[in-house]
């Protein structure tokens, strides 16, 4: 099944909504839901000649799709808009523009599942995220489901991994029992989620997280242990990463003397994360909060890699993400996946090289030679399948 995946940038308010063609794919209605606030916005969508003109109006998106008439009817796909608290004049402005459009495969079960789930009478869509689809489900509730596709370079590719979802979901659940820090999960289990989740057990089982409300935390709060990545392209050039100044004459994938903490400022849906110096993200979320979000990044970083380490593996870098829940900072989203970190096999580590990885760096190998619209050969597809299994399986096998 095609589903289109459109970004839209309108300043720094985005929010999603869940559309599904019918009719004659030419007028869609959906519920565009802030990530804050969550007012119900109509929308329409109609087909036009010229796939890239989006137009607002107070209550009325329209947006210019060539493929609508080719996709079938209930077809899925999820696009990001002004959050509901923008004011209307705000919402018709003309800077809000189409950023992104392409297509992507997804099972059809899923796809199809997603749209049932999105109009069940207490579950509202949230958004659409690189690999996860969220829902607000009740008050005070969250539904993350991880799906089974891949990302590369902040590009969503049109092969997804089969399987990718349910291991991402295992290796998170793991980390948060080992860890053991206040974080946002409920359950993982359909059948107590409520509001007639349980209807979809099949295919939320194994994928899917009901997790607490919390505020989140505009940081990417990012631990580095080697040298790698843009945090080795930034070293090059400056000698420093994200403002932490380094030893001179490291080489790339080296071991750093002790681990540093590089923020990122998560950029609003459709923009790029920015990596920022400890300073400034003071200046974004205050002297206390960034000290406490340094500290615990670094403690759980150097736990968790310790335990890689006990199972052959080097944990060259993570990112985690916290929210606030009653004033308490929590771990929120994944943890310490393949997706979030750089996993790397410690019998074959040799600094000055790139390293085989248990991540999806193959898959970005292969993108900066195929760009990101060409679909994957079977051969990666079934390669990416056994390194994020064999993750899992080392990571959680008894020591």
């Amino acid at each position: 099944m095609n589903v289109i995946r459109i970004t839209v940038a309108h300043g720094h308010y985005p929010a999603a909504a869940f559309i599904s063609f019918s009719g004659e794919h030419r007028k869609v209605k959906a519920k565009a839901c802030g990530i804050e606030h969550h007012h119900a916005r109509k929308l329409a969508a109609s087909n036009n000649s010229n796939p890239q003109r989006a137009v607002g109006r107070p209550h009325r998106f329209l947006t210019s799709i060539q493929h609508a008439s080719s996709l079938p009817n209930n077809s899925f796909f999820a696009c990001a808009m002004p959050k509901a608290k923008v004011k209307a004049p705000e919402f018709a402005s003309n800077s809000t523009r189409v950023t992104k459009l392409s297509t992507m495969t997804v099972s059809s079960e899923y796809s199809q599942a997603l749209a049932q789930i999105a109009a069940l009478p207490d579950v509202t869509p949230l958004g659409s995220g690189k690999v996860r689809d969220l829902f607000r489900v009740g008050s005070d509730a969250l539904l993350l489901v991880a799906s089974d596709r891949v990302s590369a370079f902040d590009e969503v590719l049109p092969t997804p991994i089969p399987g990718k979802g349910e291991v991402l979901t295992k290796i998170t659940v793991f980390w948060l029992d080992f860890l053991g820090v206040p974080n946002h999960l409920i359950s993982t289990d359909p059948c107590t989620y409520g509001y007639g989740l349980d209807a979809f057990a099949d295919v939320l089982a194994g994928r899917s997280m009901l997790c607490k409300r919390a505020e989140v935390i505009p940081i990417e709060c990012v631990a580095r242990g080697h040298l790698v990545g843009s945090g080795w392209a930034e070293y090059q050039a400056t000698g420093a990463v994200c403002g932490v100044a380094l030893p001179e004459g490291l080489q790339l994938a080296d071991r750093l003397p002790n681990p540093i903490f590089t923020p990122a400022y998560k950029a609003p849906m459709g923009e790029h994360d920015e990596n920022i110096t400890f300073a400034r993200m003071v200046e974004l979320v205050g002297e206390d909060t960034a000290n406490a979000l340094r500290d615990l990044t670094l403690d759980l970083y150097t736990r968790a890699a310790a335990h890689c380490e006990q199972r052959g593996i080097i944990l060259a870098d993570t990112k985690f993400e916290f929210g606030l829940l009653d004033g308490q900072i929590i771990l929120i989203d994944e943890v310490c996946t393949p997706d979030s970190s750089r996993f790397w096999p410690a019998d074959g580590y040799e600094p000055g090289r790139d390293q085989a990885s248990f991540d999806k760096q193959v898959v970005r190998d292969w993108v900066k030679d195929h760009g990101t619209t060409d679909p994957l050969p079977e051969a990666l597809v079934a390669q990416v399948q056994a390194r994020y299994a064999e993750a899992y399986g080392r990571l959680t096998a008894p020591a």
